[in-house]
């Protein structure tokens, strides 16, 4: 299913109810002082705290292979602020009505986030090079928790969704249920760099020989791409998953869907370097049914019913703020 647009949006809704449960760990505790960019009903959104933002959602774009051309920065910094600002006007609504946070939860994310960091010692540099207290943190952990409490009391109850509703989407958008024809297949990879000589390509091929070899004799092409391949899907047995054309490069998807379910390759060459490839399964293109896809839907729009409640909670705020940028 495609989905792309509104999906990205409801990754949006995340950040804005998690931004000060997780995403604030990289941010500043002293929001304090006349650097402001903003002000919200009296509260100040410090300078420091504006560019620890701008720098995480930029990293989080290029992580996921995105960036932002220099011509839309402008643009760019308007949104982060606009998020910085809801936030800020929701915690205050969060104030208003007295929304508290039970100290069960808090611990429990704080936890949750520690684990994230990959354990004790990587959490504490993190703390440590933001110059954020454990404290600091936890506190914004239930400012998060209490935004995200309003939220859920405020939109959950509106964002009804009914049997008939997840059907009258599904008839009315079919371009969006169309399966494209998909291969599952694992390999195995000998890294070879665009400058590598001709001893070192004939050593690669002859590694992957030599391995088509054991295979041929019966060794498990999982355990064969744990141990030698240089791809991290090592980690799997070269399992790579379900993918569609387009999704890889052309040798090794022209590879992939000329082999029959069972089937190993021939060595491959690609930019990466040469690859065996096994296919474990197939699935053809074709329409998905209502069945298959009435549970992901009803939640998809389930989500997107929240994201409009969100937002119109968000303006009724702004309408009766006073916001200095």
């Amino acid at each position: 299913m495609k989905f792309t647009g509104p999906f990205t949006s409801c990754i949006v809704l995340a950040l804005l109810i998690l931004f000060a449960a997780v995403h604030t760990v990289l941010g500043t505790e002293d929001a304090n002082g006349s650097d402001n960019v903003a002000v919200v009903n009296g509260n100040p959104i410090s300078n420091a705290e504006f560019e620890m933002e701008m720098s995480q959602t930029r990293q989080q774009l290029a992580n996921s292979g995105r960036d932002i051309p220099e011509d839309r920065m402008d643009e760019f910094k308007n949104r982060v602020l606009d998020n910085m600002i809801n936030q800020e006007l929701l915690y205050q609504e969060t104030q208003r009505r007295k929304v508290s946070v039970d100290d069960a939860d808090v611990r429990i994310s704080l936890q949750r986030l520690k684990e994230g960091f990959g354990g004790q010692e990587a959490y504490e540099q993190a703390l440590e090079k933001t110059g954020m207290t454990e404290s600091g943190l936890t506190n914004r952990i239930a400012r998060g928790l209490a935004i995200k409490s309003l939220v859920d009391a405020e939109i959950e109850k509106e964002a009804a969704v009914t049997d008939a509703d997840v059907k009258q989407y599904f008839d009315a958008h079919p371009d969006e249920f169309v399966q494209p024809e998909q291969v599952k297949a694992s390999h195995i990879l000998v890294k070879v760099t665009p400058d590598a000589t001709e001893e070192d390509r004939n050593a690669a091929r002859k590694k992957l020989a030599d391995l088509k070899k054991r295979l041929q004799a019966g060794e498990a092409f999982e355990a064969l791409a744990t141990e030698h391949s240089d791809c991290p899907s090592k980690n799997a047995g070269g399992d790579l998953g379900y993918f569609g054309r387009g999704k890889m490069v052309k040798p090794f998807e022209d590879a992939a869907f000329g082999l029959k379910p069972g089937e190993t390759s021939d060595i491959v060459e690609t930019s990466f370097g040469y690859h065996l490839i096994k296919v474990t399964d197939k699935k053809e293109g074709g329409k998905l049914s209502f069945d298959a896809v009435r549970d992901q839907l009803y939640k998809f729009l389930k989500q997107q019913k929240k994201i409009e409640k969100l937002a119109a909670l968000i303006d009724s705020l702004r309408s009766s703020a006073t916001i200095e940028r």
